[in-house]
């Protein structure tokens, strides 16, 4: 006597691989332009914590892969995260452009929803990703990391100043070495430990996202005996 197990196959909203796509795309992107907009001699300083804001960016985009695998409930909270950073890093005006893979999280949720999915714990399956996705991105601006540089009026080499610099009331004084032609600041660089930090809360974010997802029941058919 053999068994016969039948599965349905759930076909992929189109909105969400668009808007997994256009997220990663967009954050991708944006790391890039910040990196190149960095003075050279920060560059290197701060490599990883651009890397990590790129992460951060496209956390909703994380969450709605998840939330393929029957987890619907993530792709509500890519949706609300993807609507909330982009709110956040408006600053940048390119932060907008996030808004649209996050309006296609939302509508690729509805489309699972409407076939019954019922993931277990579904709010706190939104909530909980939402919050530590917040998390991850003021883990980057928690503290403030001043950064000056300076270019030699001779070679014309532009170095970072890892002395002479201080913060007094919320203003930077910096004294430049003798033959500099030109100075300047950052008052905040993203530093490597705050960029693995947040890196370590998206990956958090998406394990405990996934577990709270958990559908309560499976798609697949009872075993049927067949003769």
């Amino acid at each position: 006597m053999g068994t016969h197990r039948s599965t349905e196959r759930r076909a992929v909203p189109r909105t969400a691989v668009t808007g997994i796509v256009l997220c990663l795309v967009f954050a991708a992107g944006v790391g890039i332009l910040q990196y190149l907009n960095t003075e050279l001699a920060l560059r290197s300083l701060e490599l990883a914590g651009t890397v990590a804001f790129a992460v951060v960016l496209s956390a909703p985009a994380l969450l709605a892969l998840a939330g393929l695998r029957e987890r619907p409930s993530l792709l509500v909270a890519a949706g609300v995260l993807g609507l909330v950073l982009a709110f956040l890093s408006s600053f940048a005006l390119v932060g907008l452009v996030f808004v649209a893979p996050a309006v296609l999280f939302l509508v690729a949720a509805g489309q699972l929803r409407s076939e019954e999915v019922r993931p277990r714990g579904a709010i706190a399956a939104v909530l909980v990703p939402v919050v530590l996705g917040l998390v991850a991105f003021f883990a980057l601006l928690v503290h403030d990391d001043p950064a000056c540089w300076a270019t030699d009026a001779v070679t014309g080499e532009t170095s970072r100043l890892e002395v002479g610099v201080s913060v007094e009331g919320g203003s930077i004084s910096v004294t430049t070495p003798p033959g500099t032609s030109e100075s300047g600041c950052s008052s905040d660089v993203i530093t490597p430990v705050e960029g693995l930090v947040a890196i370590g809360i998206v990956g958090l974010m998406l394990g405990v996202g996934w577990s709270l997802a958990r559908p309560t029941s499976s798609r697949a058919a009872p075993v049927v005996p067949t003769g």
